[in-house]
């Protein structure tokens, strides 16, 4: 879990920089952009798996991305 941890939010490329970076407070619309990041994650992770093959690695980091904020 260590190893993977760093990987929990890599969705967040698939975030816009204005909403990502804003300083201070989301709105509504901006905070549901912002709760994508996790199944985007998950669907880049899912896709490395299919790439690389499976592992018990990645099954653990497809699991932090989708699930970290549950």
């Amino acid at each position: 879990m260590v190893v993977a941890a760093p990987l929990h939010d890599i969705g967040k490329i698939h975030i816009l920089d204005a909403v990502l970076n804003k300083p201070g407070k989301l709105t509504k619309e901006e905070f549901e952009i912002m709760k994508t990041h996790t199944t985007a994650g998950e669907e880049l992770l899912i896709h490395a798996k299919e790439e690389l093959g499976e592992s018990g690695y990645l099954n653990t980091v497809v699991e932090m991305a989708a699930y970290h904020h549950e």
